[in-house]
């Protein structure tokens, strides 16, 4: 049988496996989502200046569908980027996440999954309990930071202030 403190700090390591779950989701989801989002945007801000209708009205003809129909093209293709790029974060990196975050050396999570090749040996079935409990007292400590900035990787030409502009 577990003790108490065993099992809370197994229980705090599964929330912060959740916690960086949800980084590493925000931290793929985000560079996928924003060039969408960005031309929807764009799209909604020149709306409400009118510029569409002034254009169809000085010009004349089928300029406003057609000022539509190329917003809704890149708009649907950038979405169709975003949904077929995706795939969620697998478990050996979420337990990277946590190991980098925590500055942890010699990847110390995949104890909690690792089996002892010579359970028969007494001395090291001893000395592995003990590296188990040291690494347990140890994970009560980790931590998993905030996502990363990614926002200079992600729009190097810093369109995002146009687009807010």
């Amino acid at each position: 049988m577990m003790e108490p403190k065993k099992i809370e700090t197994l229980a705090r390591l599964r929330g912060k496996r959740r916690l960086a779950r949800f980084i590493l989701v925000w931290e793929t989801l985000w560079p996928l989502i924003w060039p969408p989002l960005a031309t929807l945007s764009l799209f909604v801000g020149l709306s409400l200046l009118q510029v569409p209708q002034a254009i169809g009205h000085e010009v004349g003809g089928p300029w406003q569908g057609l000022i539509l129909a190329l917003f809704l093209a890149v708009f649907l293709w950038q979405a169709r980027r975003a949904v077929t790029g995706y795939s969620g974060p697998d478990e050996e990196s979420v337990r990277r996440r946590i190991e980098e975050d925590t500055g942890a050396s010699l990847r110390p999570l995949t104890l909690l999954e690792d089996k002892l090749s010579n359970a028969g040996d007494r001395m090291s079935r001893v000395l592995w309990v003990t590296h188990r409990e040291r690494m347990l007292t140890a994970m009560g400590r980790w931590r998993v930071g905030p996502p990363r900035p990614i926002w200079a990787a992600v729009d190097q030409f810093g369109l995002r202030a146009v687009v807010t502009l």
